[in-house]
């Protein structure tokens, strides 16, 4: 199972932060497997912080602290569960 963070349009000017698992097979499909409830408005908020998250909290681009507070407690809680 190959696990990145991604994001999905949840409604016309909605975008939610989602994990993904990525399926290779006959075709190539993205499947949600865990929504962590990270919602915004503008797209860039939530690409930010899945480029975050993916680079382990190396890139940063953008985010100020507490959303830095908010991503790393995803993460945690993400390697408990």
């Amino acid at each position: 199972m190959d696990l990145c963070w991604s994001y999905e349009k949840c409604s016309p000017n909605r975008y939610r932060l989602v994990l993904i698992d990525n399926v290779i097979g006959c075709g190539h499909t993205l499947r949600a497997v865990w929504v962590p409830g990270y919602e915004s408005r503008r797209l860039i908020d939530i690409l930010q912080a899945a480029w975050y998250l993916n680079s382990g909290g190396k890139i940063r681009n953008g985010l100020a602290d507490h959303t830095v507070l908010i991503l790393d407690q995803i993460a945690e809680y993400r390697k408990e569960s």
